[in-house]
Formats: C-alpha cells, sequence, structure tokens
C-alpha cells in the first residue's frame, strides 16, 4: 500500500476504483514526494551562508512573523520567505514594499504549500529598486499635475443604467462584479470590455480598453482584476494605464483586489473598492433600499409641504386679521374724531344761537319792563301831582287868581326840577328792585324755556347719533364684504398653490417610478 503505511493518501484508495492494469501498491503518496523534496533542500548546502538579493515583494505582517518573497527585477523568478518571531526583533531595518535587500538563511522545502521558503536569519538594506524609484517619480509627477487631488474626483451617479467592466474575459473577477451589479439591480446593463490583466502587453491593452469604454458612453466604468502578487499587479502602476483612468470623463472605480499595496490606478480612480465582489455595493443602491429611499423622501415631502402650507395660512390668516384689525380700529378712531368735532361744532352752533336767542329775549324783556316801568312811574308821579294839587287846591282858591298864573310861571322851573329829583330819587331809591325783578324775570323765563331748549337739544343730539351710527353701519358692511372678497380672492390663490405644489409633487413621482420601472426592465 506505497511507502508510508499510517495516515498515507494511499489508504483512502479502493482497488475497484483503479483501472486493471495500475496497481495501487506503484502508487507514491503525495506525502512521500514532498518529504523527499524537503529532505533533499536540507541536504543541499549550496546556500547555506550566502546572501540573496531582491526586491521585497507580498509583504504580510502578522502579530509574530513576517511573510514576504524575493522577486527579481526583470523576471517573474520568486522566492518566498519568512522571519520568525524569534528573529525579527535582531533585524536592523524596517521593512517595505518594494525595498532592494539581501537576505540570508536556511533554504527549506514547505510540505504544506509545496514550495520552497527562505527562513530568513539576517537582513541588509541595498536600496530602492529602478522599479520602486520609477513608481515613486510617475507618483510624483502625476501630484504636480493635480491627478491625486481629491478634488478632481467624480461622483458615482445615483442610479446608472449602464456599467462598462474592464477585465480578463472569464475570470473570478468578472463573475464576482456581475453578481455584485446583479444583486443589486438585477435590469442593469452590463458591458464587458475584454483584456489582459498581466504580461508586457497588459498596460496599453487595459488603457485601450478603458478608451473603448469611454467611447461606449457608459455610466460608471469599473477596473478589476482578482488580487495577486505583487508582480502581477504591476500593470497597474503602469503610466499609460493610469493616465487613461485619471483623465476618464466617465466616473471610475478601481476593484483591484489587493489591499496590502495600493497601486497608483487606486489613487487615481473616482472610488476604489478592495474586492471585486464589493463593486455592487459601492456603484449602486439596492432596489428594495432605493425604494425606501423613495418613500422615505415622498414623506418627507408630504411632511415639508405640510408644514410649509399650514405655516403660509397661519401666516395668511394672521396678516389678514391685522390687517382687518388696523383698518377698523383707524377707521373708529378716524369716526370717534369727526363724531367728537362734529359734536363740539353742533353744541358750539347750538349755543352760539342759544346765546343770541336769550339776549335778544332779554334784551326785549328789558324793554319791555323799562317801557312798563316808565309808565308806572309817569302814572306814579302824576297821582302825585294830582294829589298834591288836591291838596293844595283850596290854598290855590284862596290865592288870587292873578297871582296864580304869576306864581306858576315862577315856579314852574322849581316844579319841573322838583319833579325831575324826585323821579330820579325815586328811580335810585328802586333801583336794586328794578334789577331783582329783571333777574327774576330772566329766570322765569329761561324756566319757562328750559324744557324746550332740552327737547331740541336731545332732538338735535339722537338725529345726528342717527345719522352717524348708520353711517358707520354702512361703512362696517362696506369693510365687511371687502374682507370677504379679499378673503375669497387669497383662498383661491391659496387653493390654486397647493393645486400646483400636488401636480409638481405628482409629476415627482412618476418621474421617479418611471426611472425605477424602466431601470427594472
Amino acid at each position: 500500500m506505497g511507502l508510508l503505511s499510517n495516515n498515507s493518501t494511499v489508504d483512502d484508495v479502493e482497488p475497484t476504483e483503479l483501472p486493471d492494469d495500475l496497481d495501487v501498491d506503484a502508487l507514491i503518496p503525495v506525502e512521500d514526494v514532498t518529504t523527499e523534496i524537503c529532505g533533499l533542500f536540507k541536504g543541499y548546502p549550496k546556500f547555506d551562508n550566502e546572501y540573496i538579493i531582491g526586491e521585497i515583494g507580498d509583504l504580510s505582517t502578522q502579530p509574530d512573523h513576517l511573510y514576504f518573497s524575493l522577486t527579481a527585477a526583470r523576471t517573474d523568478s520568486k522566492l518566498k520567505c519568512v522571519v520568525w518571531e524569534s528573529k525579527r526583533g535582531q533585524l536592523d531595518i524596517e521593512m517595505e514594499q518594494s525595498m532592494l535587500v539581501a537576505a540570508k538563511g536556511d533554504l527549506t522545502f514547505f510540505e504544506a504549500g509545496g514550495y520552497p521558503s527562505l527562513e530568513v536569519d539576517d537582513l541588509h538594506l541595498v536600496g530602492e529598486s529602478a522599479y520602486w524609484r520609477r513608481i515613486q517619480q510617475l507618483r510624483r509627477t502625476l501630484t504636480d499635475e493635480g491627478l491625486l487631488a481629491d478634488e478632481r474626483k467624480q461622483s458615482i451617479p445615483t442610479l446608472p443604467t449602464t456599467i462598462g467592466v474592464v477585465t480578463a474575459a472569464g475570470s473570478d473577477a468578472e463573475q464576482d462584479i456581475i453578481e455584485s451589479l446583479r444583486s443589486q439591480h438585477p435590469g442593469v446593463d452590463i458591458r464587458l470590455f475584454e483584456t489582459t490583466v498581466k504580461g508586457d502587453s497588459a498596460p496599453s491593452e487595459i488603457a485601450d480598453a478603458v478608451s473603448a469604454a469611454e467611447t461606449a458612453e457608459v455610466d460608471v466604468l469599473v477596473i478589476s482584476r482578482g488580487g495577486g502578487s505583487d508582480d502581477a499587479l504591476r500593470p497597474f502602476n503602469e503610466e499609460p494605464v493610469v493616465r487613461s483612468v485619471a483623465t476618464a470623463e466617465t466616473p471610475t472605480v478601481a476593484a483591484i483586489g489587493h489591499d496590502a499595496d495600493e497601486p497608483l490606478i487606486d489613487e487615481v480612480a473616482d472610488v476604489r473598492v478592495q474586492t471585486p465582489t464589493a463593486v455592487g455595493s459601492a456603484v449602486m443602491l439596492d432596489a428594495e433600499t432605493y425604494r425606501e429611499d423613495i418613500t422615505e423622501s415622498r414623506q418627507h415631502i408630504q411632511a415639508a409641504y405640510n408644514r410649509r402650507t399650514t405655516q403660509w395660512l397661519a401666516d395668511t390668516d394672521a396678516a389678514i386679521h391685522d390687517e382687518a384689525t388696523e383698518h377698523i380700529t383707524e377707521w373708529f378712531e378716524t369716526a370717534r374724531d369727526d363724531l367728537s368735532t362734529g359734536y363740539r361744532d353742533h353744541i358750539g352752533s347750538w349755543l352760539a344761537a342759544s346765546r343770541t336767542a336769550i339776549s335778544s329775549d332779554a334784551e326785549q324783556l328789558v324793554g319791555q319792563w323799562t317801557t312798563s316801568t316808565k309808565t308806572a312811574v309817569e302814572g306814579a308821579a302824576h297821582q302825585l301831582m294830582q294829589s298834591w294839587l288836591h291838596e293844595h287846591r283850596r290854598a290855590i282858591r284862596d290865592v288870587s287868581s292873578d297871582t296864580v298864573p304869576r306864581w306858576t310861571r315862577r315856579h314852574r322851573r322849581d316844579i319841573q326840577s322838583a319833579y325831575r329829583d324826585h323821579t330820579e330819587r325815586w328811580v335810585q331809591s328802586n333801583e336794586q328792585a328794578i334789577r331783582s325783578a329783571t333777574r327774576d324775570q330772566c329766570d322765569r323765563w329761561l324756566r319757562s324755556h328750559r324744557r324746550a331748549i332740552r327737547s331740541n337739544y336731545r332732538q338735535l343730539t339722537k338725529r345726528w347719533l342717527t345719522d352717524s351710527r348708520t353711517a358707520i353701519d354702512n361703512e362696517t358692511a362696506r369693510i365687511e364684504r371687502e374682507q370677504d372678497i379679499q378673503a375669497e380672492k387669497q383662498g383661491l390663490e391659496r387653493r390654486n398653490y397647493v393645486l400646483i405644489v400636488l401636480v409638481l409633487v405628482l409629476l415627482l413621482i412618476v418621474a421617479v417610478l418611471l426611472a425605477v420601472f424602466l431601470g427594472f426592465i
């Protein structure tokens, strides 16, 4: 049963599974081969204590050990290396990608991996490799030209319909990209632009594929490779590839699938993803998520519209109320001032007319009293004279008829003077009584006409108030009609505004649904 008796691959082989001319005992287990090779390496001392020069590639820093490869500058030759934790602290340099180093150690064969490996115990820096210097110079040139600046990077369209993919045909990267995009949006149009992704011709072919995708006017361009060693990723550091991606007008996504060492294409691309599988989530929204976003946006729009409409209606009502209140207050103040002015003018006119009428009546009363008083005085004087004559009539008769005329002529002036003096004394003595009688007469006239005066005043005031109230009612009715017309006009404007906004919202929703529908188709 083979060279090994225990835990051998041959132990799992049944004779019925082999051709008749093939003996199971003649089969050699793979572990026998790797063990034999490992023994050959241990017994081959040619490279012991020799320094091997090469560029550091595939550097992987673990918590305990270091894994890397020594690669040739101009060929694909490669030797895997490991620095065990016990030797790691003895190294004099901090290892970086693409360093040119000289390593010494034990050359062994890694049976589990099936490849030779150098267990490094000493490492020295020789310098930077020519390739690394060339890449650094290209990076500085691109930086000076502004092609690495974040400001020039484009954003990915929200819902692209055509996706261009630049990668090797039939590769795992192609399948991963297609599956990730279909999972996000089954109806998306995916166009493949085939190219080789390794070898000397890869840079020019990749650049040509990017140009072809630009001509095809795709919405997003994905450049991808399913990972690989540093040497395998070198085409994506070459200037033709980097410049074609940096100057592309179409938004670009780099999905090289290599996270440890970022090639230059990752720095010039608009978006970088770690693996081809992550392209779908980076380029497109999930259809269900997109529907949820549309629903949420519609709810936000409706809520914002309701808030704006409610606030607008409240502001409009408040403005109308304030304007109407201000207008009515101003009108009432003006009406009150006009009413007060008219009332004062009316009362003043009435008082002036009443004063004139009272003065005229008083003058008439005084004239009448004066006339009646003069008549009474004359009558009293006449009676006094008659009484005096009657009393002295006998004496007069006893006087000679000749002396009477003489006496009369002689004492006429005295009589007249005495009459005047007597009259004046009587008037003076009765002046207070005359004035009191005049006041009493005026008071009686005023008392007798007071009711008439008050009645006329009340009638005039009521008539004036009635006319003013009618005018106020008419003005109030006119203002209310104007407010009703204004409110109806504003209501029509609000309804028109609401109708326009609803139509716009419906058109927006229809446009979005149509875009989604066309995208699914």
